[in-house]
């Protein structure tokens, strides 16, 4: 019945039942937990990861920050990290830090990792590289004003740039 006015109603719900004995019970669950078991069999464990975050293209003596961070919740935020720039022997540590580029060109960006994984609680290791290019200044500018251009004219769709440093409207 489909009654929309307000109240208080009676109603009757049935549920079949079967009624088993232990036996019959203990072999349900057993054969529940083969199939349970035998599925997980198949499965793949989720590997915990890392990631650098740290800007693909940076310039001369700009100093870029570099983070690393946990992607998924199997593992914990890295507890030591050690950062090879490539460019010099120097290496720096800690989750996050700032580096200053002295030459033009691309260099791979090494992260040595150790963090906790949060399921099994144990301390692994993980090698990450990012490579990074780096451009003299001019270049970089140009980049940036590009880049500066390229969002203004997608939020304003009414003005459309008619030179490096012009917007004119339509």
């Amino acid at each position: 019945q489909n009654n929309k006015s307000k109240g208080i109603y009676e109603t009757t719900i049935t549920k079949n039942v079967t009624v088993i004995d232990t036996q019959a019970f203990k072999n349900v669950l057993l054969e529940r937990f083969e199939k349970l078991a035998e599925a997980s069999k198949n499965m793949q464990p989720q590997k915990p990861e890392l990631e650098i975050i740290a800007p693909d293209t940076t310039t001369l003596n700009l100093l870029t920050e570099f983070k690393s961070v946990s992607t998924n919740k199997l593992a914990e935020e890295p507890v030591k990290s050690s950062w090879n720039f490539g460019d010099t022997a120097q290496i720096l540590s800690g989750t996050k830090t700032n580096y200053s580029f002295k030459d033009t060109g691309s260099f791979p960006v090494v992260l040595d990792a150790v963090f906790q994984n949060a399921v099994t609680g144990k301390f692994e290791k993980s090698k990450l590289q990012k490579s990074i290019e780096v451009l003299d200044t001019a270049t970089y500018k140009k980049l940036v004003e590009a880049r500066a251009q390229k969002q203004i004219a997608a939020k304003n769709p009414e003005f459309k740039a008619t030179s490096a440093n012009q917007f004119n409207t339509d």
